[in-house]
């Protein structure tokens, strides 16, 4: 059944990737990891939403 799924997945064109981080106090933290995942997701339509929760450290949502 692995098989097949795999060649199902292969053949369908992707979709929007959405990626979605929880960030409180998190600004240093973000400065690294939003350009690391941009560059995975490079040669995908992507979208990175950061959610945060009344934080300290100037992390921006």
């Amino acid at each position: 059944k692995a098989g097949k799924w795999r060649q199902t997945m292969m053949k369908t064109k992707p979709g929007l990737i959405s990626v979605i981080i929880p960030a409180r106090n998190e600004a240093d933290s973000l400065e690294r990891l939003i350009p690391m995942t941009q560059e995975s997701l490079s040669s995908y339509p992507y979208e990175i939403i950061v959610i945060n929760d009344g934080p300290t450290d100037g992390t921006r949502g």
